[in-house]
């Protein structure tokens, strides 16, 4: 499964605000839809597809104990 991501930075280094703007279950999907979304981004944002799956998640969350 892939995540959509719309990320606004407020400064160069700097995350305000993260949208998800869609699941999708290739990345050929998710990269599609980025194709038709990015003639309309606005300034200081980027469009990015995540790949997210059960054994990232766990690996993730078992590190971090």
């Amino acid at each position: 499964m892939w995540v959509l991501l719309f990320i606004i930075f407020s400064q160069p280094f700097t995350v305000d605000y993260i949208e998800v703007l869609g699941y999708y279950e290739s990345k050929i999907d998710c990269f599609d839809k980025v194709k038709s979304v990015l003639k309309d981004q606005p300034l200081r944002t980027t469009l990015s597809c995540v790949p997210i799956n059960a054994k990232n998640v766990r690996k993730t969350i078992s590190n971090s104990r």
